[in-house]
């Protein structure tokens, strides 16, 4: 008796959890001109345009995620770059490794879910707060 009731449980909890819906993932695109954010959401939403600089924010939807690119604004570092949520996560794109050195200084890691890109450089990182995509945009999908 014990065991029917135990397995009957088992089997609402399994239907339950196979039926509720997965909050999508939030991750913000952040970073520079010129350092691939744009180009990146075009590889991953299989469109060929040329980027022109992004002037608003926009969001679109990738599998499970919601992807957002933020263009930079006027005001301190974090204002600048929309740092201000602590439940998303934030992919920061960067230029070469003296960005990511002067940039990790300035942020509260602790305090943001911050990942660093570079999609140029051809180097591999040791970083686990750093991921160099080395112009190979799939490496970015195995992520997601």
């Amino acid at each position: 008796m014990l065991i029917e009731v135990l397995i009957f449980i088992l089997i609402c909890l399994f239907v339950i959890a196979k039926f509720l819906k997965r909050r999508p993932r939030r991750i913000r695109f952040i970073g520079g001109r010129g350092t691939g954010k744009t180009s990146l959401l075009n590889y991953l939403l299989s469109y060929n345009y040329k980027t022109v600089p992004t002037l608003e924010r926009y969001t679109i939807k990738y599998k499970n995620c919601t992807l957002e690119e933020v263009p930079e604004k006027d005001g301190e570092f974090l204002t600048k770059y929309s740092i201000d949520d602590p439940n998303l996560e934030y992919y920061f794109f960067i230029k070469d490794l003296e960005d990511y050195e002067i940039l990790r200084k300035l942020i509260d890691m602790k305090k943001f879910n911050l990942k660093f890109v570079m999609v140029k450089e051809n180097l591999e990182s040791k970083k686990e707060d750093l991921i160099c995509l080395k112009g190979d945009f799939n490496l970015f999908k195995k992520i997601l």
